[in-house]
């Protein structure tokens, strides 16, 4: 994963999930900005549910990513009934479920992920369409510059 700091642009490594609290601001009123560095499904959902579940989340964070061929499903979606599964091999395609329901989705390296995760505090009325755009708005002006 990397990171980009709202003060300059600052990507680097980091390999275990120990090292991901050291990637997040401390000073509220910021946008962390974390980019996966991996294009593997797995890895790149394994890492948004330990963001989700352990880290102590002070600002938003921005988390994206992209995957190699791959199809995900909501959490409660058959399988054989959206996608012909007999041909996800042949064609080089992974099948993963995540955690949470919604559609069938297909993605592949043409594709960029994001992912919005808030503190907790955060999530009593809520207009999420604003806060969602909030959040680009300030990683684009923060992380990458843009106005």
């Amino acid at each position: 994963l990397s990171r980009a700091s709202a003060s300059r642009r600052f990507f680097s490594s980091f390999p275990k999930f120990e090292a991901l609290p050291s990637f997040l601001s401390s000073q509220p009123g910021r946008i962390d900005i974390l980019r996966a560095q991996s294009n593997d499904i797995m890895f790149n959902l394994a890492t948004e549910e330990y963001i989700f579940d352990h880290l102590p989340i002070v600002n938003p964070i921005l988390f994206l990513y992209r995957n190699t061929k791959t199809i995900i499903i909501g959490k409660h979606q058959n399988p054989w009934k959206e996608c012909r599964v007999q041909l996800l091999d042949e064609d080089g395609v992974t099948l993963v479920r995540r955690q949470s329901g919604g559609g069938c989705v297909y993605q592949d390296l043409g594709n960029s992920v994001f992912s919005f995760i808030n503190p907790i505090e955060q999530f009593e009325k809520v207009d999420f369409k604003t806060m969602n755009n909030d959040i680009l708005l300030n990683a684009l002006q923060q992380g990458f510059g843009i106005q």
